[in-house]
């Protein structure tokens, strides 16, 4: 067999590996870029979620804060009504027993 016959497969195998390895680097590199990038959107998103957990804990203690004080609010006014109503009806009752 011709030894240049021989030496022609092995160069092209030569280039096929080389433009395979080229290739496989290439790839490597759009992997990490990637895994960078995704990497970065995580941490942007936990910071959004930290900050989203933030404004609810403070809407949630604004919300029990307002239900509290309207709970006293509507004690308070209850009582003040309870009281004028029994007031009112003593005297309707008064008034009822001057009549008879």
């Amino acid at each position: 067999m011709n030894p240049v016959m021989k030496k022609k497969p092995m160069e092209k195998d030569r280039e096929n590996v080389a433009a395979a390895l080229d290739l496989l680097d290439a790839s490597a590199n759009n992997v990490a870029k990637a895994t960078s990038t995704v990497r970065r959107r995580i941490e942007e998103l936990d910071e959004l979620v930290a900050h989203l957990d933030a404004e609810l804990q403070t809407v949630t203690d604004r919300h029990k804060a307002e239900m509290q004080a309207l709970k006293e609010q509507y004690l308070k006014e209850n009582t003040t009504l309870s009281t004028r109503l029994q007031a009112a009806e003593e005297k309707l009752r008064k008034v009822q027993q001057t009549l008879t």
